[in-house]
């Protein structure tokens, strides 16, 4: 793209001068014919002033192409300087955001305990961490089952939680069904209603590492 407006700025700089010799050729050829009156001084050759005046009129419109042909290619470097500095102004903001998140694969990050008593609207889960780095934060989806193996309900959540390679951590999630009687089938249930008790599934949405 520089290289063609460089060439457009060089041709309208040929035929500028092109225009100039012009100019002097045709003053030349009509003096020759004597169109134009030239006047031979002890100092040189002269012109009319009506003359000297179109003259100095075409001198001063080239001088403004030529000036509109400098700024132009000012604005285009000025353009190409901002347009550099927002590519490079990207580039760092992209370097310097975090670590992305990881796609999660089944068994990276396990469910290893899980446990709810009735009425308590807070649960507790463990989870395993299989990599080989540190877990900074995960996303997951627990999903809940009554005792016929029946989908009640599922949670979508995000943790900031490091956990070590090959080690388990534990974090708080909201209880299902807490104001029901609900509560986890391992976990202590309300006796006016043993029947509402679930299991759950856990499955991995994404991760970040350290």
């Amino acid at each position: 793209m520089e290289d063609k407006e460089k060439k457009k700025s060089a041709g309208k700089v040929i035929k500028i001068i092109l225009v100039v010799l012009c100019v002097v050729l045709i003053v030349v050829l009509l003096a020759e014919k004597g169109l134009i009156r030239v006047e031979h001084t002890p100092e040189g050759y002269t012109i009319t002033e009506t003359e000297w005046n179109n003259l100095q009129q075409e001198v001063k419109s080239l001088r403004q192409e030529v000036n509109q042909l400098k700024g132009t290619k000012v604005s285009s470097k000025a353009t190409k300087m901002v347009s550099e500095k927002t590519v490079t102004k990207a580039t760092s903001a992209s370097t310097s955001t975090e670590t992305p998140m990881t796609t999660g694969i089944e068994g990276d990050i396990t469910l290893e305990k899980y446990s709810c008593d009735y009425g308590s609207y807070k649960a507790t889960a463990s989870f395993k961490n299989n990599t080989g780095s540190t877990i900074s934060q995960m996303s997951g989806r627990v999903i809940y089952y009554d005792l016929k193996g029946n989908m009640l309900d599922y949670l979508d959540f995000t943790k900031k939680v490091e956990i070590a390679p090959n080690m388990v951590k534990s974090i708080e999630l909201k209880g299902y069904g807490y104001n029901e009687d609900y509560s986890y089938y391992q976990s202590s249930h309300s006796y006016s209603h043993p029947e509402r008790q679930y299991k759950v599934k856990f499955e991995l949405i994404n991760y970040k590492t350290k």
